[in-house]
């Protein structure tokens, strides 16, 4: 079953059924949660802009913003799940496109290891979809520098960052410059 696509504005608040919300529940609960999302959406892109202006400068094309994950679930229904960034980049002739999607953080709350651990579980989620839906796409957290640095102190952090093999994407957000790639 092929469902409607959600307006913009709602698709951007992210993780919702993309049909017509109707009656029930779990329409409401839906519905509920991406107008929080839709709140709190500035707060937790305060960093967008910045990432993508360093990932221009760097030589990417910008290929979505957001990029759509879109997944069915058992009875075909269609699930949106917004990631911040889609990109493409030359790399060389030999090798054509690279492609690239990033989740861009702030890492903003009250507590750095809290952010750090719900950016985990969507990089996770996401990169467990764009396995199915476009597995050449590399996916990348793209954070702040000093969020990095704070993330590098604690030692939770760094081991799981090196053992599930986080990609990264290190941006100086007041020049909106790439500090490095980590992969």
């Amino acid at each position: 079953e092929k469902c409607h696509s959600q307006p913009e504005s709602a698709s951007r608040g992210g993780y919702g059924y993309r049909g017509e919300l109707g009656g029930g529940a779990l329409s409401r609960l839906v519905f509920f949660s991406q107008i929080v999302s839709i709140l709190l959406m500035s707060r937790l892109d305060k960093y967008h802009h910045n990432v993508r202006e360093a990932l221009e400068k760097d030589g990417w094309e910008i290929t979505h913003d957001p990029y759509n994950l879109i997944l069915t679930d058992d009875e075909g229904k269609e699930y949106d799940f917004p990631v911040d960034l889609g990109a493409e980049k030359l790399i060389a002739a030999q090798r054509g496109k690279e492609k690239i999607a990033i989740e861009v953080k702030t890492f903003g709350g009250a507590s750095l290891i809290t952010d750090y651990h719900r950016a985990l579980g969507q990089y996770m989620d996401y990169l467990a979809g764009l396995e199915v839906q476009e597995p050449a796409r590399k996916l990348y957290l793209g954070v702040p520098e000093e969020a990095y640095k704070g993330l590098m102190k604690n030692p939770l952090s760094k081991l799981s960052l090196e053992r599930f093999k986080i990609n990264v994407l290190i941006v100086d957000v007041e020049s909106n410059n790439v500090v490095k790639w980590i992969e």
